[in-house]
Formats: C-alpha cells, structure tokens, sequence
C-alpha cells in the first residue's frame, strides 16, 4: 500500500497540491514505522515474555497490553489521516 500511494505521488506529483503531497508523504511514514518498528518491536516483547528473562527485565502480561493498547491508538490516529 504504501508503494502504490509513493507511486501516486510520485507520477502525478504537478497535479497534486504541495499539502496533499505532504499528507501523502506523512501517511505512508507512518503506515512504515507501524508496520515495521512497532510490529517487530512487539514481537520481541512477546520473545522476552515467553522466555521469562531475568526478574529485573521480567516482561507481564499486562507489558504487552499495554504497549499493544498504544499500537492500537497509533493505528487509530492513522486511520483518521
């Protein structure tokens, strides 16, 4: 998805408003930094909790809900881009 809007930006880039550009240019940051920072980011957390690593760095349950629940505010704000 954010290939094809690239794309779209890319090829019809004098037709479209230099805001639009930049809300396109924002949206598919976006859209990259959640889908690979973020996802790997809880995968690993994920890893910690089910390897059980020390008590110090002791990863929980509620650790992941709640680093999920921000992912899903993330996701939220960029579906009302």
């Amino acid at each position: 998805m954010c290939c094809l809007w690239e794309s779209v930006k890319d090829n019809a880039a004098e037709e479209i408003p230099s805001d639009a550009q930049d809300l396109i240019l924002g949206a598919v940051g976006q859209a990259r930094l959640l889908t690979k920072d973020k996802f790997q980011q809880f995968r690993r957390l994920v890893d910690k909790f089910e390897e059980g690593e020390s008590q110090e760095e002791k990863m929980t349950a509620e650790d992941l809900t709640g680093f999920w629940e921000m992912v899903q505010l993330t996701v939220i704000s960029f579906h009302l881009r």
